[in-house]
């Protein structure tokens, strides 16, 4: 007889992807790349990673966000290493044997021919050299102010060709330095000047920047209108061969808790929380959480916190919680009344 159903495929544990037992092993915090999935997104051998609490950079619907699809597809395409490392991506998984002197090969697994997913198998294993803790600090940060389009054409250009990721970060800044404040200025080591971004009044706020040691590109107090490729080298190009990693844990899955030390400097942080509005410096509300190298996370450390806790508490949060307790405020006094006025007719009578 012919058969009429399609075959069922087979059910695979986990613990039986010999790949996937082999990361097991290293209990540091990372992420996995798996370059033989084609597609960022999807949920299909993303799973069998997540059963075992292994975090991946590609994955479901968790990532779709435009920002971060397209930064995958641009690290894929020019230097998945390095911005592979930035997320965290210690390890990457091949379906074909790669040439990148910046991965070490850790060996080749046992693959299943007859398994609907095979990608997940690799069976190609590499460790990424270029890859970053979970969070770490850097002394160095440049400020990119202008209109979106500007800020993420300059952005790519100095992620792939110019930035040490290690020894500096590159924030991604408001419109116009009218919107910031001297204070707040002078917590970065330079600032790129995008177009349309200094007005004449900005002048004296400018100046005092960089009386103060900050770095323009370009000078305009200088009367400078061109990018100079050397001064944007200083700040993002620095010879830092050690990573600055600070301890990260997560109590719970809408908390984080670092341990800063008291250091001063720049708190980078493989997360998202920037662009993802709610989460917040529990100690220091207005510690702006800065959006950083395009697809993670920066906060500026002033060298007075032992340990600082962010926590995810969005307004709709709040919101809900102030009108739970109204609302139970006003059933309890409503039993209160009745209770009253219930006791003082017993007494009349």
């Amino acid at each position: 007889l012919f058969r009429t159903f399609p075959l069922g495929s087979e059910v695979v544990s986990a613990q039986n992807i010999e790949i996937v037992q082999a990361l097991k092993n290293d209990e540091s915090k990372f992420r996995i790349a798996n370059l033989a999935l084609s597609t960022p997104i999807g949920a299909a051998g993303y799973n069998y990673y997540a059963q075992d609490g292994l975090e991946s950079i590609k994955g479901g619907g968790g990532i779709w966000m435009n920002d971060y699809i397209a930064y995958l597809l641009i690290a894929e395409q020019t230097l998945p290493a390095k911005l592979y490392g930035i997320l965290n991506g210690k390890y990457v998984v091949s379906s074909s044997q790669l040439d990148d002197p910046s991965l070490i090969p850790k060996g080749s697994f046992k693959v299943c021919e007859t398994c609907r997913i095979q990608e997940t198998y690799g069976p190609y294993l590499y460790e990424n050299t270029l890859a970053l803790p979970r969070a770490y600090l850097v002394d160095k940060s440049l400020l990119l102010v202008g209109n979106d389009a500007d800020k993420n054409q300059f952005m790519y250009e100095v992620l792939v060709r110019l930035l040490n990721p290690s020894s500096a970060v590159v924030i991604e800044g408001k419109e116009r330095i009218a919107e910031y404040s001297d204070e707040e200025l002078s917590k970065f080591s330079a600032i790129a000047l995008l177009p349309g971004s200094v007005a004449q009044q900005d002048g004296l706020k400018l100046q005092s920047y960089v009386n103060k040691g900050g770095i323009l590109i370009p000078d305009v107090t200088k009367d400078e209108s061109t990018v100079s490729v050397d001064a944007l080298n200083a700040v993002l190009n620095g010879n830092t061969t050690q990573v600055n990693e600070v301890v990260i844990q997560y109590p719970t899955f809408g908390e984080a808790s670092i341990d800063t030390n008291n250091q001063k400097g720049w708190l980078v942080l493989s997360e998202r929380y920037a662009y993802i509005p709610g989460w917040k410096d529990v100690q220091n509300p207005d510690n702006t959480i800065y959006p950083a190298n395009k697809v993670i996370s920066a906060l500026w450390l002033s060298g007075n916190q032992k340990q600082m806790q962010l926590a995810y508490t969005p307004e709709s949060v709040r919101n809900g919680l102030f009108i739970s307790l109204f609302s139970i405020v006003i059933v309890i006094s409503g039993f209160v009344i009745y209770w009253v006025r219930k006791n003082n007719a017993k007494i009349r009578t």
